[in-house]
C-alpha cells in the first residue's frame, strides 16, 4: 500500500440538537419521584458518552449514500455490511468510545439537569391524533444529552494508505454539516441526533519509526503519534474536498413560517412539576410554555409532526382512502396504510422530517385564569381553578425536508396538508377548544415554477386513492 502508516484523527464532537442513544434500560432521578426514565448509554463514571459502534455505522451510511468511493475502499475501512458471510472482513478504521470533555459548563434553566452525567430529561405526553388530546397514562420520560456537550472522537487506522484515510477525513469534514447529514441516535426525523464536528489533529506513524524502534534496544516505551503539521493536514483535506458527491440522495427543504393569531401555549411539564413544589400563594402557573436551549419558545418538531399527520389522515380518509387508527398500528411487516408509508412507523423510517419550529419574533406574555364548570350545578368544581402562560400572536419558523423517494401521489398528499396549514385549518398546542393554537402558515413550497408540478401530484394522489380504494399497497 503506498504511503502506508498508522494514522490517527482526533477531534470534537459537539451536540447541535438532542441526542439519545439508548442503552435499553432505566433510571431515576432525584426529583422524579417512582419515575421510570429511558436512559440514555453512560460509560463508568456516569457520564453521557457515544459508542463508536454508533458513529462507524452512520458514517458508514453517508459516505455510501452521498459520495462515490469505490466499495471495496469502504469495505476495507469499514468491514464488511453482511458479517455472516464466510469470507467477511473486519474493517481497518478503529473507532473508539466517544468520551465526554472533563468540567464542561452546560447552561439550562431544566429542574431535571444533571451537571456530572451531562443530561436531561425530556417529558412529553402522547397525543391520540384523531381527537388531539392526551392518551390516558401515556407521559414518557427519557434522558437526553442537551446541545452543546463536547465529547472527544479518536479514530485509528493502521496501515493505510492516504487512498483509504481520505474518504474518512471527508466524511468527518462534510457529513455533518451536509444537506441529509450523519445523524446518530433516536429520533432523527424529529431533528434529534445532529452534530458538529471541529478537527483537532491529525498524527501518524511510519513503519520505519516502528522498525527503529525495534532496533533500539535502549528505548523504554514504543514511538508515539508524531502529529502532521499544517501543510501536511491542509493537503490531505484539499484531497479529500475533491472527492466527488454522489447527488443521487437529494433533499428538498421546505421552509415554514406559522403566524399564529392569538393565544399559543406548548405545555413544559418539568417546568409546571417544578412549580407544584411550591405550595405558596404565589406560586407559578399550571401550564407553562416549552423552551429550548436559547430560552425561545419553541413548538416541539413531535408535535408538528403529530397535528400534521392527523390533517394528512383526515384528508386520506375524506378522499375514501384508509389510514390506520393510532390504537391499532400498521404492522410493517404487513401492508402499510398510505400515511404510515409517509410519515413511518414502527420499524418503517419517515420520509419526511421536521426541525424544532422557533419564535422569530418579540415575544409577549399573558396569563390567563380558568375555571372548570360543574356540568350538573351550572357552577365552578371545587378545587378546579388552574392558570396559563401563553404567548401572544407568535410567529415561528421551522423546516421541513422531504426525501426525493418520495413518489409523486405522496408529494400531492403533502401539498394538500401544506394548503390546509396555509389556511389555517391545522392548530398546534394546549387548548384548541378554548382558541388557543389557530395559525396561518407562509411556505416557499407554493411557488409559480412549481405549480404544475404540485397540480400533477395531487391529480395523481386522487387517482391513486380512488384506484386503491382503502389506499394499501
Amino acid at each position: 500500500m503506498r504511503n502506508s502508516r498508522i494514522w490517527r484523527i482526533e477531534g470534537i464532537l459537539t451536540t447541535v440538537t438532542p441526542l439519545h442513544i439508548g442503552d435499553g434500560d432505566i433510571t431515576k432521578h432525584d426529583k422524579l419521584k417512582d419515575i421510570e426514565i429511558t436512559s440514555v448509554v453512560k460509560d463508568i463514571d456516569d457520564r453521557a458518552y457515544i459508542p463508536g459502534t454508533s458513529l462507524k455505522g452512520n458514517i458508514r451510511s453517508w459516505l455510501k449514500r452521498e459520495s462515490c468511493v469505490p466499495c471495496n475502499v469502504l469495505e476495507e475501512l469499514f468491514g464488511s455490511e453482511d458479517s455472516q458471510k464466510e469470507d467477511a472482513l473486519g474493517g481497518k478504521a478503529e473507532f473508539w468510545n466517544a468520551y465526554a470533555l472533563p468540567e464542561q459548563s452546560i447552561s439550562s434553566n431544566s429542574p431535571y439537569w444533571e451537571q456530572k452525567r451531562l443530561t436531561d430529561v425530556m417529558v412529553s405526553v402522547s397525543i391520540d391524533r384523531s381527537k388531539r388530546t392526551a392518551i390516558k397514562e401515556k407521559l414518557f420520560h427519557y434522558e437526553f444529552v442537551p446541545p452543546g456537550v463536547k465529547f472527544l472522537l479518536t479514530i485509528i487506522i493502521p496501515y493505510a494508505g492516504e487512498d483509504e484515510v481520505i474518504p474518512l477525513i471527508y466524511a468527518l469534514e462534510h457529513g455533518f454539516s451536509d444537506d441529509d447529514p450523519i445523524i446518530i441516535g433516536a429520533s432523527s426525523s424529529n431533528d434529534w441526533g445532529k452534530l458538529n464536528w471541529k478537527l483537532n489533529c491529525i498524527s501518524k506513524i511510519d513503519p520505519e519509526d516502528v522498525r527503529k524502534w525495534i532496533c533500539d534496544n535502549s528505548a523504554d516505551k514504543a514511538c508515539e503519534f508524531i502529529p502532521l503539521q499544517n501543510d501536511e493536514i491542509k493537503a490531505l483535506l484539499n484531497k479529500a474536498n475533491e472527492l466527488k458527491i454522489n447527488s443521487s440522495s437529494k433533499i428538498e427543504k421546505i421552509n415554514i413560517k406559522l403566524k399564529f393569531k392569538g393565544p399559543f401555549l406548548v405545555n413544559d411539564p418539568s417546568q409546571v412539576e417544578k412549580n407544584e413544589t411550591d405550595k405558596t400563594e404565589n406560586k407559578g402557573p399550571d401550564h407553562i410554555p416549552r423552551r429550548n436551549y436559547e430560552n425561545k419558545v419553541v413548538l416541539p418538531a413531535s408535535s408538528f409532526r403529530g397535528a400534521f399527520r392527523s390533517q394528512a389522515e383526515r384528508i386520506i380518509r375524506t378522499l375514501g382512502g384508509y389510514a390506520c387508527d393510532p390504537s391499532d398500528p400498521c404492522n410493517p411487516k404487513e401492508k402499510l396504510c398510505l400515511a404510515c408509508q409517509i410519515f413511518g412507523a414502527t420499524g418503517q423510517k419517515s420520509l419526511i422530517s421536521f426541525t424544532d419550529f422557533v419564535q422569530c419574533n418579540e415575544e409577549e406574555n399573558i396569563r390567563q385564569e380558568f375555571v372548570a364548570i360543574d356540568r350538573f350545578t351550572g357552577g365552578g368544581a371545587k378545587s378546579f381553578k388552574f392558570s396559563a402562560d401563553a404567548i401572544v400572536d407568535p410567529e415561528l419558523e421551522g423546516t421541513m425536508a422531504i426525501s426525493e423517494k418520495l413518489k409523486c401521489w405522496e408529494i400531492g398528499l403533502l401539498a394538500l396538508t401544506l394548503r390546509d396549514l396555509q389556511d389555517g385549518d391545522i392548530t398546534f398546542g394546549f387548548g384548541s377548544s378554548k382558541g388557543y393554537g389557530k395559525c396561518e402558515a407562509e411556505t416557499n413550497f407554493f411557488v409559480k415554477e412549481n405549480e404544475e408540478r404540485i397540480n400533477k401530484c395531487v391529480k395523481e394522489f386522487r387517482e391513486f386513492v380512488q384506484k386503491k380504494g382503502e389506499g394499501n399497497v
